[in-house]
């Protein structure tokens, strides 16, 4: 009897092979999105989930000293060692800090710079990397010793043994080479905390950077942070600052306030990311299941016929009944394995949209596999059982009230609705983070084709290379500076509110040539030129809009007036010998970091004599290739121990606002998918609820009906089903996207062309997919519509 049901289920399937694909192929792609999310969440939620020291880990930050609600992971050195020290509940504590390296070195070989961190050789007792060659506490207590990833070392040495092997190691700020012996080989394991190259020890001293406790039970974050505010713990910001602890966990999930601070070798991600991926995820698989649900319902009612047949013919209920479950089960199994081949296909792009770190040995881990095992047992056996106890109990009254009538029309309708809400709401979402995005691109166009190199070595080669790469004409303008653009100078600034309370502010300084504003396309809004300014002042300095409208009086014109009128500090300066820096005009605003933070006030000095320690260049877009070969071969030609770095300044500014790109391009992803699985969905249905009226059509084509007559009839219900969709799916979205741009500083405003836009895509989508049905059954004979039937 299975072999004769089973023969019977393929046999309806090939019957019915339009119903069939769009059912496994709308099912399989849901099943993809999910797996995908499964497995990313899983990852995400579960940073060092094999580590069994991760509950007591706990990561320290503090109050920045510049500006007020801001944080910093820096941590002063002795801090944590004081900690141990004085507090029962403190039982390690590991300090990290980076060691830059420019370029590698192994005999006549040259290799890209790798991540190097130093860390306290307590490192072990923190995170359970395994040491597959070697000593890693040797690596991390003995002067120029290092320990190498297993991949790193295989770059480096390929299937040779890297003990005892050596290698140099060059920073561009450093006029000597750092030679390391390899001590120990370490392997790296999925959903670490830390990233990196090598390891090796902090030394004698270490100014500060990131650290981590390892407590007791004994410690209690509040109770902790109270504690070390009592007992007056320095902090960087004197007694006033406060210290601040995070599980690991939170930590990874933690915004980085502050702009400047470099930490790449620990890994962070987003909540936002991970919350709208999980939601977007369900609601793919929700249109997916509903498409799955609505035409293997309409199919399988198809059968009744044949299922009184068996009954006749001997067939048990309970036959009937495993045929039916079979038949739903069998088509949720087989859009399974179809997801797995997709996944297998999308999981590169998957990564490289969201940053992702989902390798294919961890998506087949037990881990995630039982996760989606599970769920597809429950996906696939909560409806076989619903459908084949319904279908079966079904009376043939019943089954026609079902099939045709005003029960099947709502169970449609609701569905379909369900559906075109979700693919509104989504493109909604999508084309208003689409413009948040497209604002931060505007305020980074200054930065297009603009590159910035740094020169430490303090012989002024950055003078000397300017003059020869002057007459390129691959180059389109440049200038000279004594900072980099985006880690500029910072100071802090105190200033008073409305009730006398102190308020820390980061001041932003440049200090760069005649050109510097014209290159890095800051308009003047009010002042002196360049030249005139030079001309007039000893130190002009342009002072931005921030600046002016947090220290000149309102309606107070400042042009000409001398800096320390408006900040202290210069008064002091100049009382130091330093000469009197006039404000030569007010530049618009330089958005340095997030949209998300205010931009800082800044103060930018025109300077006419070296030393510079910078030149920021801007190339032709169209000769861009060319001219990096040109900047590369001049360099070096003047610096021939010194290798050629660059810092595209566009690519960095993006980087800091990676949060609204990867939320957008997963946003366009899930839209466009909802928009396939809604077309597929609309495909069926309009087929089945078109066939169903072939008879009805042709007698009112008899009686005179037009084909745009019955066009009319046969989308008006599709359209208004989009229109009611439209009410539900606006007020949910726009209040989820205004909570959402609340995050930022300088946002974009929802507008209602935007809503009307996402409703009129879904509008169009349905018309097109509908049309083609209706224009195919209006334009037939009438003759053959009742013949048909």
């Amino acid at each position: 009897m299975e072999s004769i049901s089973l023969k019977l289920i393929f046999r309806n399937w090939w019957r019915n092979k339009t119903f069939a694909i769009i059912s496994l192929l709308s099912l399989a792609v849901g099943i993809t999105c999910t797996n995908l999310l499964i497995s990313y969440v899983i990852y995400e939620s579960g940073i060092e989930s094999n580590n069994s020291n991760k509950s007591h880990i706990i990561y320290m930050a503090q109050d920045s000293p510049l500006t007020s609600g801001e944080k910093v992971s820096f941590i002063v050195g002795k801090i944590p060692v004081q900690l141990k020290d004085q507090y029962p509940e403190i039982e390690d504590y590991l300090r990290m800090s980076v060691e830059n390296s420019a370029f590698i070195t192994i005999g006549e070989k040259r290799f890209d710079p790798i991540l190097i961190v130093k860390a306290d050789p307590s490192l072990p007792r923190f995170f359970p990397y395994k040491v597959l060659a070697g000593d890693l506490n040797k690596a991390l207590t003995q002067p120029n010793a290092i320990a190498l990833t297993e991949n790193q070392a295989k770059i480096f040495f390929r299937n040779e043994d890297a003990i005892g092997k050596t290698f140099s190691a060059k920073s561009s700020e450093e006029d000597k080479a750092v030679i390391y012996e390899v001590a120990a080989v370490i392997e790296e394991y999925p959903q670490s905390f830390l990233k990196f190259n090598a390891l090796t020890g902090t030394g004698s001293q270490l100014n500060g950077g990131p650290a981590l406790l390892l407590v007791n039970d004994l410690f209690d974050i509040d109770t902790f942070a109270q504690k070390l505010k009592h007992d007056k713990v320095p902090t960087l910001q004197g007694e006033i600052g406060q210290y601040y602890f995070y599980t690991l966990q939170e930590s990874y999930f933690q915004d980085q306030t502050y702009t400047q601070e470099y930490i790449p070798y620990i890994h962070r991600n987003q909540k936002d990311l991970l919350y709208v991926g999980i939601f977007s995820a369900i609601l793919i698989l929700v249109i997916a299941c509903f498409n799955y649900a609505n035409l293997s319902f309409s199919r399988i009612l198809q059968q009744v016929k044949m299922i009184y047949t068996q009954k006749v013919m001997g067939a048990s209920v309970g036959q009937i009944h495993r045929q039916l479950f079979m038949d739903t089960f069998l088509t949720v199994l087989i859009a399974f394995f179809l997801s797995l081949l997709l996944t297998l296909d999308f999981l590169p792009a998957f990564n490289r949209l969201v940053s992702g770190r989902i390798s294919l040995g961890f998506f087949f881990s037990g881990q995630v596999l039982s996760v989606i095992g599970a769920f597809i047992l429950l996906l696939s056996t909560i409806p076989s059982i619903y459908m084949s106890k319904k279908i079966t109990s079904l009376s043939h009254g019943e089954y026609k009230s079902l099939s045709v009538g005003s029960r099947k029309r709502t169970f449609i309708a609701a569905l379909s609705i369900i559906q075109f809400a979700i693919s509104i709401g989504l493109i909604f979402a999508t084309l208003t983070v689409r413009q948040q995005l497209e604002l931060t691109q505007i305020n980074g166009d200054r930065y297009r084709n603009l590159i910035e190199i740094a020169d430490w070595s303090g012989k002024q080669p950055i003078e000397t290379f300017a003059k020869e790469i002057r007459r390129y004409p691959v180059i389109d303008e440049m200038c000279l500076s004594k900072g980099s653009i985006l880690n500029f100078m910072l100071r802090q600034m105190i200033l008073k509110d409305e009730k006398g309370n102190e308020v820390y502010y980061s001041l932003g300084q440049y200090e760069g040539d005649s050109t510097f504003l014209q290159v890095m396309k800051i308009n003047i809004l009010q002042g002196l030129s360049e030249r005139e300014a030079l001309k007039q002042y000893d130190t002009p300095v342009y002072i931005n809009e921030q600046y002016a409208c947090l220290l000149i009086p309102k309606g107070e014109n400042p042009i000409g007036k001398p800096v320390r009128l408006y900040d202290t500090e210069f008064g002091q300066m100049e009382k130091e010998g330093k000469p009197v820096a006039i404000i030569a005009g007010i530049i618009e605003n330089l958005y340095t970091g997030t949209l998300r933070q205010e931009v800082y006030p800044s103060l930018t000095y025109l300077i006419r004599t070296p030393p510079y320690n910078f030149i920021q260049i801007r190339l032709k877009a169209e000769h861009r290739a060319e001219a990096m070969d040109l900047l590369k071969q001049t360099w070096e030609k003047i610096n021939p121990n010194t290798p050629f770095e660059y810092q595209d300044i566009y690519e960095e500014f993006m980087a800091s606002n990676r949060k609204t790109t990867e939320l957008t391009h997963l946003l366009i992803m899930y839209s466009i998918i909802s928009l396939l699985l809604t077309a597929f969905g609309l495909f069926g249905m309009a087929l089945y609820v078109i066939e169903q009226r072939t008879k009805e059509i042709g007698i009112r084509k008899v009686n005179g009906a037009t084909t745009g007559e019955v066009l009319y009839l046969l989308n008006r219900q599709f359209i208004s089903w989009v229109g009611i969709a439209f009410a539900i799916a606006v007020p949910i979205t726009w209040y989820s996207l205004s909570d959402w741009l609340e995050n930022f500083v300088y946002r974009v405003d929802i507008s209602m062309a935007t809503c009307l836009l996402s409703g009129g895509i879904v509008w169009i989508v349905t018309l097109l997919t509908v049309s083609w049905h209706s224009y195919k059954v209006a334009s037939r004979n009438p003759v053959n519509a009742l013949r048909s039937e």
